[in-house]
């Protein structure tokens, strides 16, 4: 496997599936005019889920949360991928690849605790929901702790998520796709090298395009410029 397909999926496992939300309140100045258009307003505020294909739909259009439950087995998938890539990989370039692994990884344990922590601050939402991104956060965690084991590192999870998103200017992490859908097409799209996934849902309205999603992000969740 390629050292650049070998990063791709790696990536891939962390951000399928995942659990987010965008706090309304947390909307800069500069993008105030979403909080006018229906097309976003409907959006904040309001849980949703990256699935295994790497669609993104709101939990109450498509309640399937359940498979963030398949997460633990899916990040021991990526210890094995990564032991797997140590063997047949030069030092140099497994400490390469473990280096934008761990990159990756600090950024979504950071937002999975934050959004854990925050969740019920900005969104309406049942019990059960509120255990999902719970356990979400305790997965990403225990991932964090074995890679440390295996791999005889001393990662220590971000306090401040300025910290995590400072990679994101010359890597652009897959955050960019969470407002994606088919509709959208920027030529960033294809740096991710990605398969393209067939829809066979009800195509759903586009939110915002990837550039906005990233910069949004940025800017309304942890207050960065990119």
């Amino acid at each position: 496997m390629a050292l650049e397909d070998a990063f791709n999926d790696l990536r891939n496992n962390l951000y399928r599936p995942l659990l987010f939300f965008i706090p309304k309140s947390l909307v800069p100045e500069s993008k105030k005019e979403f909080l006018d258009s229906p097309e976003f307003a409907r959006f904040f505020n309001t849980p949703a889920i990256i699935e295994k294909s790497g669609e993104s739909f709101e939990l109450k259009s498509n309640p399937n949360h359940v498979q963030i439950l398949e997460k633990p087995s899916i990040l021991v998938g990526n210890n094995f991928l990564l032991s797997d890539q140590k063997a047949a990989l030069n030092s140099f370039q497994f400490s390469v690849l473990l280096e934008k692994y761990l990159e990756q990884l600090k950024f979504y344990n950071t937002i999975a605790s934050w959004m854990a922590l925050h969740i019920k601050e900005h969104c309406e939402i049942e019990e059960n929901i509120l255990e999902y991104f719970e356990l979400q956060d305790t997965f990403f965690q225990h991932h964090l702790g074995e890679i440390n084991a295996i791999f005889n590192v001393n990662v220590i999870p971000n306090t401040d998520p300025k910290d995590a998103l400072e990679y994101i200017e010359k890597d652009l992490p897959a955050f960019k796709k969470l407002f994606q859908t088919k509709e959208s097409n920027h030529p960033e799209q294809n740096l991710d090298n990605l398969p393209k996934q067939k829809n066979k849902r009800k195509p759903r309205p586009v939110l915002v395009t990837e550039e906005e999603a990233r910069n949004f992000l940025l800017k309304s969740v942890f207050n960065v410029t990119a």
